[in-house]
Formats: structure tokens, C-alpha cells, sequence
């Protein structure tokens, strides 16, 4: 690299005061913990870091205090000279995201079913992915109107349950009792504490949205997921480690009642590529009204789904 890129290079991160450009992550956390996770005056999820009085390139030092989320929309209008910075200043104190409770943005969903991707299980055509007592904590309705989109309504809580994210008739809502939220390119990542993460969702508008990651608890019911790793429910003195589903058309995914777990109830069509374990309660796979399932048979030679590490043929599959 020449001499005359690298300092093109500086002048680009760096301001006259070399300050550089990047805000420390601990400053953006604190920024967005005081702000609620979203635009200071009309709450939008959807936001950018903003130095008030003086601008990024008059700024020596990355101060919270002078610092604000602002949406686009309401940073153009700052830009502009319609909203003032004495009107930024004033709602530090009342941030639009704590009055309401939450910040928020609109999913773009398409006028055919989307699919929903949770851990290694896939539902399209599905209105409920979870079910607990009867309570769907994860809908998808038809559209309201013909041609419209399609309807995600959901629950998200943190381990402690407590709700940390709403979803209602494709609006979500980041609530402001959060201990940290963001969002990242196409995902929207909650913490509850230093790098632990409650819940991070991947968005790919407009028919697919993939829960990433996933640590909750529902009443006595506790939910953990990873992205292409099997799903665990506990609680109520059983424990299920789901294998890998592909339901669709079903009126619920899973279906926890009591001490009881189903996959797939109602009329549809599922593909099942490994087992299933459970150890206490009641397990089964299609409820009544079941259409069909397709069972994939583990090969011997491939890791035997119950992750002990081990090849089929050692383990589960290990001939008596």
C-alpha cells in the first residue's frame, strides 16, 4: 500500500481532530440502553448514530451524552434545518421507545406463505410454529386482504421470562425493558447480559424469517435454539431434542400440552430426517388429522442423531 493510500485511508476514518469514525461498542450500548433501542422522536427500530451539537467532524471524543439514535427520516429532517437540535435535546429525557415501550418495524412479507426456519425444523404453510396449553406463542395468518401479505404474529421471551420481543400483525416490537438490542444488517439481535444473546432473528423478505438463536422460557416451559442444531424443550419433567422436520400445512408445528409434545397436528405433510429422543413424558409425531409422514432412514455411516458423536451404527443403530 502506498503512502498516498494510507493516508487517503486515515482522512476517510479519521475526523480533523483524529477521532476515528467507529464508535466503541460499550459508548453504542449505552447510547442505545438510554434511547430504547430506537429513534429518539418517533421510535423506529430502524436507526443511525447521531453526534448533536457538533457534528462528527467537529467532534474530539465519542461522548454518549452527545449522541443520539435518530431514524433516517428524522436525521434528513435534522439535516435539513426542519428539527432542531433543541428539540433532540429535549427528548433525551422522554425518548419516543420508552414512552411507548418499545421501538419498532415492519417485516416485508409476501402474498404467499412464508417459511419459518427454527433450529433444524422448517414450517411453511403452518399457522401455528409453537403451541403451549392451547396459547400460540408463534402465528402466521392469511392476509387481511386479498393480495396482501401474509400475517407473523409472536411472542419472544428471555430466559427470565420475561417478553423481550412482539410481533404483531407483521410489526415487531423491541421492548424497552431489553437489556440490550440491535439491529445488524438483516438481524435483530436481544441480549440479556455481555455477549449472551436471548434471541437473534434473521430476516430474508419476503417468504423466509429464520430464528437463529433462541433462549426463552414461557411459563415452566424452557426453549432453546440454534440455527442447523436441533431444538431442546424442557420443562414439566421432560426434556425433548427435536431432530430435523419439514411440516407443511399443518394447523401446529409444536404442541406442548401438559407433560406432552407433538409434531405436526392437524391435516398436512412432514418429512422426518432423523429421530427424535425424549426422555419423560408423552411424545408423539402427528396428532389427530395427521396426512402423512415421511421417515428418512440415518444412514450407519453418518453421526447418529441423538449427538453423542458417534456413528449410527455405534450407537442407536448398533445391532443387538
Amino acid at each position: 500500500m502506498t503512502c498516498i493510500e494510507k493516508y487517503l485511508i486515515k482522512e476517510c476514518q479519521l475526523n480533523r481532530y483524529d477521532l476515528s469514525r467507529t464508535i466503541p461498542a460499550g459508548i453504542k450500548r449505552l447510547v442505545r440502553q438510554r434511547d430504547g433501542f430506537g429513534c429518539l422522536i418517533c421510535g423506529s427500530a430502524f436507526y443511525q448514530y447521531d453526534h448533536i451539537e457538533n457534528e462528527y467532524k467537529d467532534a474530539k471524543e465519542h461522548d454518549p451524552e452527545k449522541i443520539v439514535l435518530l431514524c433516517g427520516g428524522c436525521h434528513d429532517q435534522k439535516t435539513r434545518g426542519f428539527l432542531s437540535t433543541a428539540t433532540i435535546m429535549e427528548k433525551i429525557s422522554a425518548p419516543a421507545c420508552l414512552s411507548k415501550g418499545f421501538s419498532w418495524g415492519i417485516f416485508d412479507l409476501g402474498s404467499s406463505a412464508p417459511e419459518i426456519v427454527f433450529g433444524t425444523l422448517t414450517a411453511k404453510n403452518v399457522e401455528s410454529l409453537i403451541s403451549i396449553d392451547g396459547v400460540s406463542i408463534f402465528s402466521v395468518g392469511p392476509p387481511s386482504v386479498p393480495g396482501g401479505p401474509f400475517n407473523i404474529n409472536a411472542i419472544f421471551r428471555n430466559p427470565e421470562d420475561d417478553d423481550n420481543l412482539r410481533i404483531v400483525n407483521n410489526e415487531f416490537q423491541v421492548l424497552g425493558a431489553n437489556w440490550d438490542a440491535e439491529i445488524s444488517g438483516a438481524r435483530i439481535k436481544l441480549r440479556s447480559g455481555h455477549g449472551v444473546f436471548s434471541l437473534v432473528l434473521r430476516i430474508e423478505p419476503p417468504h423466509r424469517l429464520v430464528v437463529e438463536r433462541l433462549d426463552m422460557k414461557y411459563d415452566d416451559i424452557s426453549i432453546t435454539c440454534r440455527e442447523n442444531e436441533k431444538f431442546l424443550i424442557e420443562g414439566r419433567g421432560s426434556k425433548y431434542h427435536g431432530g430435523t422436520f419439514e411440516f407443511d400445512g399443518y394447523e401446529v408445528a409444536i404442541d406442548i400440552k401438559g407433560s406432552g409434545v407433538t409434531f405436526g397436528v392437524g391435516h398436512g405433510r412432514s418429512i422426518v430426517r432423523d429421530a427424535t429422543f425424549e426422555i419423560g413424558g408423552d411424545f408423539q409425531i402427528g396428532g389427530p388429522g395427521k396426512t402423512g409422514t415421511t421417515f428418512l432412514k440415518q444412514s450407519r455411516n453418518e453421526k447418529c442423531a441423538c449427538g453423542s458423536g458417534k456413528r449410527y451404527k455405534h450407537c442407536h443403530g448398533k445391532l443387538a
